[in-house]
């Protein structure tokens, strides 16, 4: 069994006190507690720390060994950590927020602004991180905050405020039977095979912008692809379509292909994610910004 922090903190009260009862009240605990704290650190010790008679108490050559060594270590990880507590309370220093290629956009841009603004002490490194792992640096902590879609529900993260609503469209070759369409509804696209990257899931393990099966029950079809590459590959060659977000039309200008609205699915939230752990000052600023910024 490890040395626990309580009975080293009794051990240097009562070497401080050279008395039982006055560092039971300066520790807020009972004589007794003391007393067994004690008790547990001389067994793992393994001698005597304390001389105690009816009228008082002295340290052992050895007890004055530990007090000499442990004072130190005390007073270093005091300091520690009273210098951890105050870093995260301040809202200055380094702040680095991950994007991708599709949530990068003016949302972001004006967040930064806003942040530069308040808190000029803050200072914000952006990251743009993969399309198709795009919690990846978050979990590993090379990020602190991820714009991202407000799609992922996990114990670990916390979903922030939102930054804005993006509607849904679906990406067809130029040629395809829908690219005519002035919109298509989910029923339309159970016809045609649907996009799927396995590390774009929802945790029930549904495509992040389409659920698994169409109102009237018919299950969508699905092809795995890795990148978005590929993704756009198999859309241009009319062998699959695939529901995206319409900010990807910025990114995707091609002849070969069209982006057709989505009538009956609901738009997706885009804001901020960051590891519940990892929460501090910084990124409690940035979140105030962020719903001061969608609900002016």
């Amino acid at each position: 069994m490890g040395v626990e922090l309580a009975d080293v903190e009794t051990f240097l009260a009562v070497a401080e006190e050279l008395h039982f009862g006055h560092a039971a009240e300066r520790l807020q605990v009972s004589p007794a507690r003391v007393t067994q704290r004690i008790q547990a650190l001389e067994r793992q010790v393994g001698g005597v720390l304390f001389e105690r008679t009816s009228r008082k108490v002295t340290l052992t050559p050895l007890g004055r060994q530990l007090r000499d060594g442990l004072r130190s270590a005390h007073d270093q990880f005091t300091l520690t950590m009273e210098e951890a507590r105050t870093s995260a309370r301040a809202a200055a220093g380094p702040l680095r927020i991950g994007f991708t290629v599709t949530t990068g956009g003016e949302e972001l841009n004006a967040l930064v602004r806003a942040v530069e603004r308040a808190h000029p002490d803050i200072e914000v490194r952006l990251h743009e991180v993969p399309i198709t792992t795009p919690y990846d640096a978050l979990h590993r902590g090379e990020v602190d905050v991820l714009v991202n879609w407000l799609l992922y529900d996990s114990p670990e993260l916390t979903l922030g405020p939102q930054l804005a609503e993006h509607a849904l469209v679906v990406m067809v070759a130029a040629g395809h039977p829908l690219a005519d369409r002035t919109s298509v509804r989910l029923e339309d696209l159970a016809d045609y095979v649907l996009i799927d990257m396995p590390s774009l899931r929802r945790p029930s393990g549904d495509p992040w912008f389409v659920p698994s099966r169409t109102l009237s029950g018919r299950a969508l079809r699905l092809r795995t692809v890795n990148t978005m590459g590929e993704a756009l590959s198999h859309v241009a060659w009319g062998k699959a379509v695939h529901v995206t977000v319409t900010s990807m039309r910025q990114l995707v200008a091609r002849p070969d292909v069209v982006f057709v609205p989505i009538d009956d699915l609901p738009p997706v939230k885009l804001g901020l994610l960051w590891h519940t752990a990892h929460e501090n000052a910084r990124i409690r600023a940035l979140a105030a910004l962020a719903a001061a910024q969608h609900n002016p």
